[in-house]
């Protein structure tokens, strides 16, 4: 499969030749692909051959064949391992798996996904929903990247002194057979206290989980919330009900792999290996309910939330609303959720800009607007106080 981007004025033999080697299969390298087309159609042009990657042996005898400038080998999920020491092509790589063998003899750079901090996000949707009791139900594959997303996690849930309740690994059996485990899954999920935030490694292990949960009469967000990774939406949006997702932006990664590839082909230095981090949760109603007691403060946050682009509503508004006084909402509000209303407002502006900035292109005075700040110099002063970086910072990450 071969892609031409822009009409080609110079002769062929100048128009980088990029070999591409992935399974399509997944939707996640589906995005990762279309990522990488975009900034080629963007930057080209370039001859671009896809390899559908079902065939490791392939990819030696295939660069062989097409003497491409640059190979690039994307994994963001189901890449199988490859054996590439005698290629001797200028490489990149996304996320290969622990058994890759990399290129011995040309250049070759190694983009990797934070997992850990993918697992940390997941933590911190379920903290902002005061959840007390926390869960990781693990699934049947790419066993290393779910370890590195159990711990990011555990982590973040135990530095909040939260609690946290494993859930055994399958055995081999279980891995090769859902029904084998279900039994299990089922009746530790019954086990489990009420309500328990669950954090999935994937969509269709949120998936599993959510029948689960039916099955035996646990409500869904009521006694468990459910968030899965990835961001299918098709699977997502059309379960029941619809499933909260961390989406890890793969067109993004895509364009930066892209672009090291075209440094490769101009003969830039690129860098030997880089991290990536874009993560941020896509809220639907598995997890669309905050855990608060008082029905007053759990009203004053869904005016909040309805609000949020208003920059003239803050703590009055609220009050008048609700019918109560500006001084019984804040104490309310203090004694319930252990900080003042005024600091959950702020903290649900900067929450929903910095999803903003990783899922949007927006400029950053127009999501400053979209979360109630008129003023772009003071939104950036107060992001960067609440997550120590800059937007712009942030939205490289």
């Amino acid at each position: 499969m071969v892609y031409n981007y822009r009409e080609m004025s110079a002769s062929k033999d100048n128009v980088p030749r990029i070999m591409l080697v992935l399974p399509l299969a997944n939707h996640l390298n589906r995005r990762l692909l279309n990522g990488f087309l975009e900034y080629a159609r963007e930057n080209g042009p370039w001859q671009v051959n896809i390899l559908p990657g079902d065939d490791p042996s392939a990819v030696c005898a295939a660069a062989r064949d097409w003497n491409p400038d640059v190979v690039a080998v994307l994994q963001e999920e189901d890449g199988g391992a490859l054996d590439l020491r005698t290629l001797k092509i200028p490489s990149v790589f996304v996320n290969p798996i622990a058994r890759t063998v990399l290129p011995r003899k040309a250049p070759y750079t190694v983009l990797r996904r934070d997992y850990f901090q993918i697992g940390h996000t997941a933590a911190m949707h379920f903290l902002d929903r005061n959840y007390a009791n926390f869960a990781f139900a693990g699934g049947t594959r790419n066993i290393y990247r779910v370890r590195e997303m159990e711990e990011g996690f555990i982590s973040a849930v135990r530095e909040a002194g939260r609690t946290f309740i494993p859930y055994p690994p399958p055995s081999a059996q279980e891995r090769r057979n859902f029904g084998v485990e279900e039994p299990r899954l089922v009746a530790w999920l019954a086990s489990l206290p009420k309500p328990t935030a669950i954090f999935t490694p994937h969509d269709m292990r949120a998936k599993q989980v959510l029948n689960a949960c039916l099955a035996v009469g646990i409500r869904v967000p009521e006694d468990a919330g459910v968030l899965g990774m990835g961001n299918d939406q098709a699977l997502c949006e059309f379960s029941i009900p619809p499933i909260s997702s961390v989406d890890i932006y793969p067109e993004r990664v895509g364009r930066r792999a892209a672009r090291l590839v075209d440094d490769l082909t101009k003969g830039r230095a690129v860098p030997k290996s880089e991290t990536v981090q874009f993560a941020s949760a896509v809220i639907r109603h598995s997890t669309d309910s905050r855990l608060i007691d008082d029905p007053l403060v759990a009203r004053a946050m869904e005016h909040i939330d309805r609000n949020l682009s208003s920059q003239t509503y803050g703590i009055d508004a609220i009050a008048h609303d609700l019918h109560v006084s500006r001084r019984t909402l804040e104490i309310r509000t203090r004694r319930t959720l252990g900080r003042p209303l005024g600091a959950e407002i702020s903290a649900t502006r900067l929450a929903r800009a910095s999803s903003m900035l990783l899922a949007t292109d927006l400029p950053v005075s127009e999501i400053a607007n979209r979360v109630g700040f008129c003023d772009t110099s003071y939104f950036v002063l107060r992001f960067k106080r609440h997550y120590g970086v800059t937007p712009a910072v942030w939205r490289k990450r």
